[in-house]
């Protein structure tokens, strides 16, 4: 398979649902559980429509202790928690999070949103205090010497161990969130590709042209990405939505 595993030679996931997760998510889970029991902080580099919350079931499964799965969206909050409650409806999981208006502090599992808990991290661990936390969407943490809310959590479990997934886990800025001395992740424990998952389980992409160009040279550009107010406006010009 065209993916680079670093820790392929773990066992299997055990005690899961049978076919609950695909081979790529197999060796995936294997490559973390095993960067975790030597101590390393893993981030596993997964394409979007890989199935990340899958993996974060089953490690929520698997892992002993209290966890908690912090993102930035609430959309994202809910698929993980659901899909951790389609696996492992009997164990004690709640959600803490202004937007969806939840803030369950004493389960075993908290799905997190960053923005509601970084400074309730006192309050979230009166419980007990968490053992992993698993970060979706990890290309958002940036370096430990930036303040930052992801740095506030991390700074409240000093003895918590990390796992981050992305779909693109660098940092225009910077690269990679993951180094050996000066990051929160230590290691890339496996990075599945695009392309060993088409056209099996991912739809073959295809680009194709409109009958307008978009005129970009108006456009604003800050940290490396498109200002959305431009783009929108050319995007929603009459010419070009005629053309697409």
């Amino acid at each position: 398979m065209d993916q680079i595993s670093l820790f392929a030679s773990f066992p299997s996931p055990s005690n899961l649902p049978v076919d609950f997760l695909r081979p790529y998510q197999v060796e995936a889970l294997s490559a973390v559980n095993e960067a975790l029991s030597v101590g390393l902080h893993p981030v596993v580099a997964l394409p979007t429509g890989a199935g990340k919350s899958r993996i974060i079931s089953a490690l929520c499964h698997q892992q002993e202790g209290r966890k908690l799965v912090v993102t930035h969206r609430k959309e994202l909050l809910l698929q993980n928690s659901e899909e951790f409650s389609a696996l492992d409806s009997g164990s004690s999981y709640g959600l803490y999070s202004a937007g969806l208006d939840q803030r369950e502090t004493d389960t075993r599992i908290v799905f997190g949103g960053i923005q509601s808990i970084y400074r309730q991290m006192d309050k979230l661990q009166m419980a007990g205090k968490f053992e992993l936390i698993i970060i979706d969407e990890c290309h958002l943490v940036p370096r430990p010497s930036s303040p930052s809310m992801y740095a506030t959590v991390f700074r409240a479990c000093p003895d918590a161990l990390r796992v981050g997934l992305s779909a693109t886990p660098y940092r225009l800025n910077d690269g990679p969130v993951w180094d050996e001395k000066d990051a929160f992740f230590d290691t890339l424990a496996c990075d599945v590709s695009i392309s060993s998952l088409t056209p099996l389980y991912l739809a073959p992409l295809r680009g194709i042209l409109t009958a307008h160009d978009l005129d970009l040279s108006g456009v604003r550009i800050q940290q490396g990405e498109y200002v959305l107010s431009d783009m929108s406006q050319v995007a929603c010009e009459e010419t070009v939505v005629d053309g697409a």
